[in-house]
């Protein structure tokens, strides 16, 4: 009896809760199909009844960064149809896979408009592993008439805009959409026309690929932290002028052009460089056996490569200007006013000459891409060289002479006997006073890496080893002008500065790259390979 009386109580319980439910999502709902007038006048309250607009509706999409993994949580928050405030109803659900894809049903809103929010774990395209950290995306849409909505990138950078065309600037909502999307586009260097931003998917041809690129340039290299701030900083820019610039814009464009070089770069070679890695990530993310070798042959290398010619303010390069050199102009660029020349044969692509231009001034940059920096350069008579030591891995670099021949930055190369010479002579010749000279920070600045030991020996005339130590600064010279088989230094150390044969043991010497008439400012990178 007393489990009756139970079984009875259970069971109303859980039907109040029901209903208690349905009206919590039905708020506000009558029984009507449709609010009338436009979509922008739904939502108006008439008596105690309000007409809902969308109606026990099933959302469905993917959510993709990559994709957001099983479980990462999917949020539709009802918007106010005038202001686009929240009003405090929303619809939770999950997503379903590592595909990102998600089904909500029995959505019922007053107002068409509504923000989705998702937020989880996801596969980042670039490094092909699970997200350490979760990240969180959104999405603004008008559900009048659609219920497919997907959340990535393209509609997170859109949504501050869009609010801000409509509060500020008095758009509609379809023109306030248009113009953000256009706007972002753009500003990575699209401007074709696609579809609406919630139909973009990774997993698709065509735009499909614009999504891509777009995910990729935001992620780079990046920990979660590092791009979730990077996308706010982005995305607060855009919602205020519609224009995304500065230092970070800069460092994406820097390194989308070293990403895409390095693919050219690698040909046909056994190496597999980044952008190949990605599109061979996103190829077997797809479930669609018919699309598996659709990335392998993709053009996102095409997609990254406008992103920074177009940052670097360079424009077409084409066969109307072919062999033109121009200088880039992104002041946030490590490589600002560094030269390219529009060059190729079928290819036209603008290529890294790596110095700037000789005739106009005393001094400039030169980049080395090895270690994505720049060193300055300074005139001593016709020869540029370099203020500071090469360095590696922010060290300064000391090694043989083979390897200091082939270590300098693209447009530059080792000293030659007789620049050296010329060198010496600028400052007097030889002695102290020419050591002190060079050793000068805002001269030659020999002592930048400071002295370090150079260890000789040799055998005497009864077989025993004889060593020495000396201090100094030894920079490596090219002997190519003068055809000999020894090697050369120019020796700089308390006494006096001097070219010094080196004929015993020698531990190494630094390096200090030029650029002479022979290394000149319309040298090919390629050329130097």
């Amino acid at each position: 009896m007393r489990w009756n009386v139970y079984k009875k109580f259970r069971n109303g319980l859980a039907n109040a809760l029901s209903i208690a439910l349905t009206t919590v999502f039905m708020a506000g709902c009558s029984n009507e199909n449709v609010a009338g007038g436009a979509s922008g006048d739904a939502g108006v309250v008439s008596g105690d009844t309000v007409d809902c607009v969308i109606k026990n509706r099933e959302i469905a999409g993917v959510t993709q960064k990559g994709p957001f993994l099983t479980g990462s949580s999917l949020t539709v928050q009802e918007l106010d149809g005038e202001t686009l405030a929240q009003t405090g109803k929303s619809f939770r659900t999950r997503v379903n896979s590592d595909q990102g894809d998600f089904v909500l049903g029995g959505v019922s809103l007053v107002s068409p408009y509504a923000l989705l929010e998702v937020n989880g774990y996801y596969l980042n395209e670039v490094t092909w592993e699970k997200s350490d950290g979760m990240i969180a995306l959104n999405a603004l849409t008008d559900l009048s008439d659609r219920s497919h909505v997907n959340v990535n990138i393209l509609t997170h950078l859109t949504v501050d805009r869009i609010l801000t065309l409509i509060r500020r600037d008095g758009k509609t909502f379809a023109e306030a959409k248009k113009q953000a999307e256009r706007e972002v586009l753009e500003s990575f260097g699209f401007t074709g026309v696609i579809e609406s931003s919630e139909e973009l998917n990774l997993f698709e041809e065509g735009n499909g690929l614009v999504l891509l690129a777009i995910s990729v340039l935001m992620q780079g290299e990046r920990a979660e932290a590092e791009f979730s701030e990077l996308l706010a900083k982005a995305t607060i820019a855009f919602a205020d002028s519609g224009i995304w610039s500065g230092p970070e814009k800069g460092e994406v464009a820097d390194w989308a052009f070293l990403t895409e070089k390095e693919y050219w770069d690698a040909g046909h070679s056994a190496t597999r460089p980044l952008i190949t890695e990605i599109k061979k990530n996103v190829e077997s993310w797809n479930v669609d056996p018919l699309k598996r070798e659709y990335y392998a042959d993709s053009t996102l290398e095409v997609y990254i490569y406008d992103f920074w010619v177009k940052e670097y303010g360079l424009g077409e390069c084409s066969e109307e200007n072919l062999g033109e050199i121009r200088n880039n102009t992104d002041v946030y660029s490590k490589f600002y006013d560094m030269t390219f020349k529009c060059d190729g044969d079928y290819h036209k692509h603008w290529i890294l000459m790596g110095v700037a231009d000789l005739s106009n001034s005393d001094t400039f940059r030169i980049a080395d891409l090895q270690e994505e920096k720049t060193y300055k350069m300074k005139r001593f008579g016709d020869t540029f060289w370099m203020t500071g030591n090469l360095q590696y891995r922010s060290k300064p670099w000391k090694g043989e002479y083979e390897s200091a021949l082939k270590i300098c930055p693209v447009g530059s190369r080792l000293p030659r006997y007789d620049e050296v010479e010329n060198l010496l002579l600028q400052y007097g010749g030889a002695g102290k006073s020419v050591a002190d000279s060079l050793m000068k920070v805002d001269g030659f600045n020999a002592l930048q890496d400071g002295l370090f030991s150079i260890d000789f020996w040799w055998y005497d005339e009864n077989g025993l080893r004889q060593e020495y130590e000396q201090k100094g600064v030894a920079i490596w010279i090219s002997t190519k002008d003068i055809y000999s088989y020894e090697n050369f230094v120019l020796w700089i150390d308390s006494a006096g500065a001097e070219i010094k044969q080196i004929t015993d043991y020698f531990s190494g010497a630094s390096v200090r790259c030029v650029v002479g008439p022979e290394s000149g400012k319309k040298q090919d990178a390629r050329e130097q390979k």
